[in-house]
């Protein structure tokens, strides 16, 4: 794989482009082997297991749970952060609804298919 990268950096820098090797990281995803750790122009690239992209969570195995862990969680640490609105007796059952809806569903469904 490093032979790859290697060649990948060469190639963008005879175009003049500038390839942060610092910000590499290697990740199988579905089947075959984990990639190991290796050094391009005296860069560490590091494998990866989970990997964050456009708000989903791409684990190495490929199965979607850790996404789905994730999705869930990010809209429940919104809520819990809420709790002060809900026991606030100045606003109103229709403004906290509000308020959940723009703060917590649109985490909730964000990317999602609807």
């Amino acid at each position: 794989m490093t032979e790859i990268l290697s060649s990948f950096w060469s190639a963008g820098t005879s175009l003049g482009l500038h390839v942060s090797l610092a910000k590499i990281k290697l990740q199988n995803l579905g089947s075959g082997p984990h990639p190991t750790a290796g050094s391009v122009n005296s860069n560490l690239v590091e494998p990866l297991d989970t990997f964050v992209y456009l708000g989903s969570l791409l684990s190495s195995d490929g199965y979607c749970w850790p996404d789905l862990k994730h999705r869930t969680g990010l809209p429940a640490s919104a809520m819990s952060s809420l709790h002060y609105i809900s026991n606030d007796k100045c606003l109103s059952i229709s403004t906290k609804i509000r308020l959940f809806q723009a703060l917590v569903l649109s985490i909730l469904l964000h990317a999602s298919k609807t």
